[in-house]
């Protein structure tokens, strides 16, 4: 007793050390709920607590949705001042959009120690990144505080991908104490606009209020009709664009009911060959200066016509943009887990401290959840945690899992809050499915505690 409740302090003191600056929008509430066959998606080596598991309801296994916007809420926006609003932006924001269906799934428990599983998923991601002085210019035009100051307007992009994941995965007990698990998947893409490079500022002179702007930049896109090709068709079964990727993950639990556990997700990337189009431009330098008033007030009309054509045509020249269809590879954004736990109350209750972060286009997003999970009988699974993530600190997961018999159905959010109150939180996520699940193993959740 004396060293479980002297681990239990050990993990509490660690949520003053994890990092709880946080953006990142990830599956807090699933990690390490081993009532459901879908917690080998957040660590490959998190074996279920039941022997059988496979797909009720093709489609319906595991739904969800998930939206993030870092920078503010729709209440934000109505009910307080837009410059409040805007001064309270980060120098770099994102909003973040998820949606994921796995349509079938099978695994199963072998020779007691190992665990089998297959899966077949669909995933869309979007995402637009923009920095604060885009806003601020919107807002409020170049003669205010930008009046003499560079517009930092690089990191602007939208990162569209969408794609189907076919999985195998494998679990084993090495130990009595230690499990470990590793996930292969391959991925078919059916189409992707991504931001590889986007650079640019807007300088103000202070005195003659002359515009300059720089920059350069770099998009790739696939299976998009972007060139205006009308004979373009989708293809919703099968693509040449195709890549790879891995999970791995380990789980310890000592004897004492302590344990952590580590997982790295998606670690691979998709190339993309079909209908590819990138658009480069490595050099943008545009000077305005304005058109000379006489330009503007003269009566000959072609005067001032050719003021705005020249103008134009200085557009044209500066921007003009590189095309080309080779084929390209975008790299999956990585997801990192690191989580804590103690048992308590003879195997029922597990108090965890999960941190987690996701890597993508070489920023790092990270956040952290304090949470607990309880299975009642052989019925009922129950989880909630307090979070830190999407740069939002407040925000209360939830979970429950009902399996009377072999039917499971569970429903997870990461901020059960943000659903009825959507326009106020900046967080909004959920998670349901049907499964079919045999052999439960509720009384065995954690390992037994040895004198």
């Amino acid at each position: 007793g004396g060293r479980r409740m002297k681990n239990f302090a050990i993990l509490l003191s660690l949520c003053l050390i994890l990092p709880f600056s946080s953006k990142a929008q990830v599956d807090h509430t699933l990690y390490g709920f081993r009532t459901l066959p879908q917690v080998t998606m957040t660590n490959p080596a998190h074996i279920p607590l039941s022997k059988i598991n496979f797909t009720m309801i093709p489609g319906l296994s595991s739904a969800s949705v998930a939206f993030n916007n870092s920078g503010f809420t729709y209440s934000n926006l109505v009910d307080e001042s837009i410059e409040s609003t805007v001064e309270n932006l980060r120098e770099r924001n994102f909003v973040d959009f998820k949606l994921d269906n796995e349509w079938l799934h099978f695994g199963m428990k072998i020779a007691k120690k190992n665990y089998l599983h297959l899966s077949i998923s669909e995933r869309a991601r979007a995402q637009i990144q923009y920095p604060k002085d885009l806003i601020t210019l919107l807002w409020e035009g170049n003669g205010r505080s930008l009046l003499g100051q560079t517009a930092d307007l690089s990191n602007m992009a939208v990162n569209l991908i969408h794609y189907r994941e076919y999985a195998v995965g494998f679990a084993r007990e090495v130990t009595d104490e230690l499990t470990l698990g590793a996930r292969a998947k391959y991925l078919n893409g059916f189409s992707t606009f991504y931001t590889r490079r986007s650079q640019f500022g807007l300088n103000t002179d202070s005195t003659s209020f002359d515009l300059t702007m720089t920059g350069n930049f770099e998009v790739n896109s696939a299976g998009l009709p972007l060139s205006g090709d009308s004979t373009f068709t989708y293809n919703p079964l099968f693509t040449n664009n195709s890549g790879v990727a891995f999970d791995l993950g380990l789980a310890y639990r000592s004897k004492t009911g302590f344990g952590f556990s580590l997982s790295a997700l998606n670690l691979g990337s998709i190339t993309w060959r079909d209908k590819t189009e990138s658009y480069t431009n490595e050099d943008i330098r545009f000077v305005y200066r304005g058109i000379p008033i006489n330009n503007i007030f003269v009566t000959d009309d072609s005067t001032a016509a050719s003021a705005v054509e020249e103008l134009r045509d200085t557009l044209l020249s500066e921007f003009n943009t590189e095309v080309d269809n080779q084929s390209f590879s975008t790299v999956m954004p990585a997801q990192l887990f690191l989580g804590f736990s103690q048992q308590l109350l003879n195997e029922r209750l597990l108090i965890s401290l999960v941190g987690n972060g996701v890597i993508q286009n070489g920023y790092f997003r990270g956040g952290a959840r304090l949470g607990a999970t309880v299975t009642v009988g052989k019925i009922l699974g129950l989880t909630a945690n307090y979070g830190v993530y999407g740069n939002s600190p407040f925000n209360l997961g939830f979970g429950f899992s009902v399996t009377p018999g072999p039917v499971q159905f569970y429903m997870l959010t990461d901020n059960v809050i943000g659903l009825p109150l959507w326009d106020k939180h900046k967080n909004v996520h959920v998670r349901f499915g049907f499964n079919i699940t045999i052999g439960k193993q509720y009384g065995k959740s954690f390992l037994k505690v040895r004198a």
